[in-house]
């Protein structure tokens, strides 16, 4: 489980760690890099934790109800009602700008069912028939 320090940094140092990650971000040229990076950096629970938040995040764009989301990720409700609030206060637009400027949204699926999944089989036919049909009726 993730654990975050109570001792509080001054703001500088703060700012200095964030734009060393920052820097060290936009210095990864390769997909294949920047999966080397998250692996060496991110605990597999800290990647699934991001996953299924962005996840949340497409989900929510999508129209996919509250309860579908608890239900599919597998997250608590408590965890998709706050992230649903930010969605509506625009918190997360630039990541749903990302999401929906990709042009295969079920390539975009797979990958992210990849990343909840660690590797693992799939979960049985028609997993995603739901998001399909959603994506099929947009078209």
């Amino acid at each position: 489980m993730s654990h975050v320090s109570k001792k509080k940094l001054k703001k500088d140092a703060l700012r200095s760690i964030h734009g060393r990650f920052s820097d060290t971000l936009t210095k990864l040229k390769t997909k294949k890099q920047v999966n080397y990076f998250l692996d060496e950096l991110l605990t597999e629970t800290e990647r699934l934790m991001l996953g299924k938040r962005l996840a949340i995040i497409c989900m929510l764009s999508e129209g996919v109800t509250t309860y579908r989301i608890e239900k599919v990720l597998g997250v608590s409700i408590s965890t998709v009602v706050e992230m649903k609030r930010k969605y509506r206060d625009c918190q997360y637009d630039f990541i749903e700008s990302i999401y929906k400027a990709k042009s295969n949204h079920k390539e975009f699926w797979e990958d992210i069912n990849t990343l909840l999944r660690l590797g693992m089989p799939p979960m049985g036919k028609g997993r995603w028939k739901w998001l399909y049909e959603m994506e099929k009726k947009k078209r």
